[in-house]
């Protein structure tokens, strides 16, 4: 046998990529069709840096010196497979042609990384309870790669039994260790340099005031017994504005905007505010699903229901599970469903309800509030995002279209809610942002109630959204 070292004479070393790939596939390539070369270990540092991208390095804050110690984690990686390797064959011409052809190999996965995101989202979305198959999808690159290498040890260099076993639990155990947690290596090999860096976090929640909590409930009495009683023979419609995440102004911002517009705009009678926000906690009763509950039950025993209309406005993050998101930290609070609310609303026995929902994947609301006597508003459908959450920013996006431009100029919700959605679409498209297609449902017998009240009417055409919007400035991206 010629004991030569082989060279790969192909461009950059495509060669040695494109056995990787055929090894991968649990194809046995021989040491004399190819050799390492550069491009294949640059590659392989950058998969151990990019394995830690989503879980660390990018949340970090792009940092020069921590990108430094991602690069460092990555070759860190590698040079723990070259000692599990090494430890087993002993052998450097065997060393150095399964480290690279396992460099080679690990590249490849990365383009199956996103199937695999794809069907773990899947199955946390579709079988909650079915966390084994999540810990599959998580070891099954490192554990993939391990049979291959040990397979390509046996086939090309007859590695006897015991070494086997031996390659296979060090290279397995790596790769385990690496998927459950790539921070660990991160630790070990930059400990000193990495301790003396200030890593960006998010700031401590101020102290939790222990009177808030005795004060909730007078809060909430006070706040219920501010509402107007229902007056016999005149249509009313009460409000309640919830902000959900009270980690992030723009929400009570905008839910306080919302219930000023609406009694502005629309002639609602009264507005209950439910917010979370550390910085004034003692404004508004909480916003939890208990506070908002009450408030729907007390309104049912208060208004006449074939009469009277009540208007829910949420605003807060919105999950890709339809959960709205309720937070005032530390405190952990229950989020609000559409199953959870349409129960709410049906239990009080509130028949003509309008339900807007400022959140991404709002859509989601839709289908399990729809009835004849709902008209619901959302800020994007039920599998996109909408915009704007930021905490410095005044309100989100479909908030300042809808609340502070469009309801300043029309006269009805309705025709509000389609200029509201041209210019979102217009500031997304700006941006290159994808779209968040606001939706509208209106149910028939509560459109012929809100007709009535003069809260919708007539939609305006495209040529008037389109000049009533192109003099509005676009917020500022999140």
């Amino acid at each position: 046998m010629n004991r030569s070292r082989p060279h790969d004479k192909s461009p950059f070393g495509s060669a040695t990529l494109v056995r990787g790939l055929l090894a991968l596939c649990l194809l046995p390539q021989s040491p004399r069709h190819f050799s390492p070369s550069a491009l294949p270990w640059l590659l392989a540092v950058w998969v151990g840096f990019d394995m830690g991208w989503e879980d660390f390095y990018r949340p970090a804050g792009m940092d020069p010196v921590l990108l430094r110690v991602g690069l460092l984690t990555g070759l860190g990686l590698w040079m723990a497979y070259g000692l599990a390797i090494w430890l087993t064959v002993r052998r450097s011409r065997i060393v150095w042609h399964l480290w690279t052809l396992l460099a080679a190999m690990a590249l490849w996965w990365q383009f199956a990384r996103p199937v695999l995101m794809r069907l773990e989202s899947a199955i946390e979305s579709f079988l909650p309870e079915q966390t084994w198959l999540q810990l599959v999808l998580l070891f099954i690159p490192g554990l993939w790669l391990t049979l291959a290498l040990v397979r390509q040890a046996r086939s090309q260099f007859h590695l006897s039994d015991l070494r086997s076993l031996l390659l296979l639990a060090l290279i397995g155990t790596i790769s385990c260790w690496w998927a459950v947690d790539s921070r660990t290596l991160l630790y070990w090999t930059w400990n000193d340099s990495y301790a003396s860096q200030p890593i960006p976090t998010t700031a401590a929640p101020p102290p939790f005031p222990e009177e808030l909590l005795y004060r909730q409930p007078q809060l909430l009495r006070d706040a219920l017994a501010a509402l107007p009683a229902q007056r016999p023979g005149t249509a009313d419609l009460y409000v309640v504005a919830v902000a959900g995440d009270g980690s992030q102004g723009v929400f009570w911002r905008e839910s306080e905007l919302a219930a000023q517009r609406f009694r502005e705009r629309l002639g609602a009678r009264h507005a209950v505010l439910l917010q979370n926000r550390p910085d004034q906690p003692l404004a508004a009763p909480l916003a939890t699903r208990s506070s908002l509950d009450a408030t729907l039950q007390r309104l049912g025993r208060l208004i006449d229901p074939d009469e009277d209309v009540v208007l829910v406005f949420l605003t807060s993050h919105g999950s890709d599970s339809f959960e709205f998101l309720l937070q005032q930290p530390p405190l952990e609070l229950a989020p609000i469903t559409p199953a959870w609310l349409a129960d709410s609303l049906n239990r009080a026995g509130i028949r003509q309800r309008m339900v807007i929902v400022s959140a991404c994947y709002a859509g989601g609301y839709i289908p399990p509030l729809a009835t004849t006597d709902t008209l619901l508003i959302t800020a994007a459908d039920a599998s996109h995002n909408s915009f704007g959450c930021a905490d410095d920013a005044e309100l989100t996006w479909f908030g300042q279209a809808l609340l502070k431009n469009a309801l300043e100029r029309q006269t009805t919700l309705e025709a509000a809610f389609y200029q509201a959605r041209e210019q979102v679409r217009q500031w997304e498209s700006a941006e290159n942002y994808p779209p968040s297609n606001p939706q509208i449902f209106i149910g028939e017998r509560i459109g012929e109630r809100l007709e009535q009240m003069k809260i919708l009417g007539r939609r305006p055409n495209s040529a008037e959204m389109k000049f009533i919007s192109q003099d509005l400035a676009r917020p500022q991206a999140e």
